[in-house]
């Protein structure tokens, strides 16, 4: 009798063991699964950088177009804005003129306009 009393504890033990084993598989099949979703979402998230910063590398490759047409028809009030603060910063018609891109002529009238408003 006291050996089947043994072998019943120890076949529940090994029964429990046996079901503590499978409940740690299951958590780590679990934890397993989601880090690879993790780890799909950052690598397709890490794709997308690495395919926006070859656009970005790209862009600068290529040359910057040389300014030549003066867009002083179109000029927008930002750039107007620019060329007043650059000037009331003390900076010279003509390197105002090269930052902006226009002639220095238009710059001469922005500044000269700027002035007069606030006489």
């Amino acid at each position: 009798m006291l050996i089947y009393t043994v072998l019943a504890l120890y076949g529940l033990l090994t029964i429990s063991v046996l079901a503590y084993v499978r409940t740690r598989f299951r958590t780590a099949t679990g934890i397993l699964k989601t880090l690879q979703v993790e780890w799909d979402n950052a690598d397709s998230r890490h794709a997308g950088f690495v395919g926006k910063a070859q656009e970005q590398i790209a862009k600068l490759a290529v040359p910057a177009p040389v300014v030549a047409a003066v867009k002083s028809a179109g000029l927008s009030f930002d750039l107007r804005n620019q060329v007043v603060a650059m000037g009331k910063k003390g900076f010279k018609p003509l390197e105002i003129a090269r930052s902006c891109g226009l002639h220095e002529g238009d710059v001469d009238v922005l500044l000269s306009m700027a002035r007069l408003q606030k006489s």
